[in-house]
């Protein structure tokens, strides 16, 4: 498993008030985890007083997300009374991806690339935990039952890496070298609907990587796992990530602790997180053998610093 710090305030606060979480959960008809991302996300604009002793945060939360949080389960119902036989089947096949049901039904899957830009701000802005939409989006994938269908039962779009401080780290621990020219691409949302079958994303990540792997231009996929939002990193473990860096994170919200992205906050007045955050932990997965044989024999961790992260 990887290596990260855990945000002990944070998770604690969590289980103290999972009673609080459930009961959301049900009132927006929305996966209790679903809830819990948007509290855990939210809770660094208050300080370490507030957190111990103010009863009510979950619920403001909720009250300043509640037009999210009804959109969610407003497109939530639209998928899950079309996609219901979803619940505990299982992916399968490997060139011939298809969906097996708890009847033995076989149903097949069709990955394809999105070429919409409402169909990328409908699940960047208003479904994934974020909530915002990415306009230097390069490419973006989806699971489709048919064909035809309007809207993938799960969705990633991935943009192409500006950030120094991740090449920089990349070459520290002899991933890459001097001359390195190719493209490296970071998966910057993903989001997949509430009663997935559990190997979805695994599966759909692989899709992806494999897409690439016919792409001369691009070598290196890289994405972020973040301890505060409580992800482990299970899936990308199973699909060939690999971890090589840390780096700080800086949480930024606007006056009525909403969060802000980074891009976003450069342009808003913004306010920084109150609490200590752990860092953020980088992961890589090569789209040809030599990268990735890079990537797997490589036993460093590089921790980028402050001002690393500060300059881009």
């Amino acid at each position: 498993m990887y290596k990260y710090k855990l945000s002990n305030l944070i998770d604690n606060f969590i289980s103290d008030n999972q009673k609080n979480i459930n009961s959301l959960a049900l009132k927006y008809s929305l996966n209790s985890k679903t809830i819990e991302i948007q509290i855990r996300l939210h809770l660094p604009f208050y300080d370490i007083e507030q957190l111990k002793n103010d009863n009510n945060i979950v619920y403001d939360i909720c009250v300043k997300l509640d037009k999210y949080l009804k959109f969610y389960h407003y497109f939530n119902m639209k998928l899950d009374l079309k996609y219901n036989f979803l619940f505990d089947s299982k992916i399968k096949g490997k060139n011939d991806i298809y969906i097996e049901t708890k009847n033995n039904e076989k149903i097949k899957i069709y990955f394809k690339k999105i070429n919409s830009v409402v169909t990328d701000k409908i699940f960047q802005q208003k479904l994934h935990y974020i909530k915002k939409f990415r306009k230097d989006t390069f490419e973006s994938f989806g699971f489709f039952l048919k064909e035809n269908d309007k809207y993938p039962i799960c969705y990633a779009s991935l943009s192409i890496c500006d950030r120094n401080y991740l090449i920089n780290a990349l070459k520290k621990v002899n991933i890459l070298d001097d001359n390195f020219k190719n493209t490296i691409l970071i998966l910057t949302r993903a989001f997949s609907i509430e009663n997935a079958p559990k190997n979805l994303m695994s599966k759909f990540f692989d899709c992806i990587y494999n897409y690439y792997t016919s792409n001369n231009d691009v070598s290196i996929i890289l994405t972020a796992l973040n301890p505060v939002l409580g992800f482990q990193g299970s899936i990308f473990k199973g699909s060939s990530y690999f971890q090589f860096a840390s780096s700080p994170m800086i949480y930024y919200y606007d006056k009525n602790g909403v969060y802000l992205n980074r891009r976003t906050s450069i342009n808003k007045l913004s306010y920084k997180n109150k609490i200590e955050i752990p860092p953020i932990i980088w992961l890589a997965r090569g789209t040809n053998k030599k990268i990735q044989k890079n990537i797997e024999n490589n036993k460093l961790i590089y921790t980028i610093t402050n001002d690393e992260y500060g300059t881009g």
